[in-house]
């Protein structure tokens, strides 16, 4: 499948965390500054190469906003959408 990575503002929040980065070295992330990744031109335009493919399956942290408003909007553009729930994170629990 392919696999497509994403870091929001690199510069400000940091880079994918090493255990992670090196699981999906030859994968080069799309830097973004929207919460959703919808909302990214570059994300976007990997995504319509993808067609072929039933779905869309999310991973990531900061559930609460970014995985959230990027199910949201991919949702609202008619793909179908899963989130694996043992790999997404918030800072909070609530």
């Amino acid at each position: 499948l392919p696999i497509l990575l994403t870091e929001q503002v690199p510069d400000k929040l940091g880079p994918t965390i090493e255990p992670v980065r090196s699981i999906l070295n030859d994968t080069e992330p799309i830097i973004k500054s929207s919460f959703s990744c919808a909302g990214d031109p570059g994300f976007m335009s990997q995504t319509d190469g993808l067609s072929m493919y039933d779905g869309i399956v999310l991973a990531g942290i900061e559930t609460h906003v970014c995985v959230y408003q990027t199910e949201r909007d991919l949702i609202r553009r008619g793909q179908h959408v899963e989130v694996v729930t043992n790999a997404v994170a918030s800072r909070d629990a609530n």
